[in-house]
């Protein structure tokens, strides 16, 4: 499959490896150095915008689940691997997104 919108996918009947929608990334880092570093838990969320076999271009979301202007490209691995989880309850939102995301494709 080549880059493509997550709409053109699932109209061609094809299962992306990656699921359109909301995904949430969660890190553990230190603060601190030394004898004062602590163990920091970090969250972030992220919405899909186009999917393909190798990579997954995604936006960051804000606090209230809205796009910001951080768009990354992930490879399908990294999305699929530890750290990463689909957010099944995230429908809802991903489908009132739908219309700003197709915005940003087509600028």
């Amino acid at each position: 499959m080549t880059s493509q919108t997550i709409d053109d996918a699932a109209n061609a009947g094809e299962a992306p490896a990656v699921r359109p929608g909301i995904y949430l990334e969660e890190k553990t880092g230190a603060i601190g150095v030394g004898g004062t570093a602590k163990t920091a838990q970090y969250r972030t969320f992220w919405v899909t915008l186009l999917i393909s076999e190798a990579n997954v271009e995604m936006l960051l979301l804000n606090d209230d689940f809205r796009p910001t202007a951080v768009r990354e490209t992930f490879p399908v691995a990294v999305v699929q691997g530890p750290g990463w989880h689909y957010i099944a309850e995230g429908e809802k939102r991903y489908n009132k997104l739908r219309p700003h995301l197709d915005r940003i494709l087509l600028a």
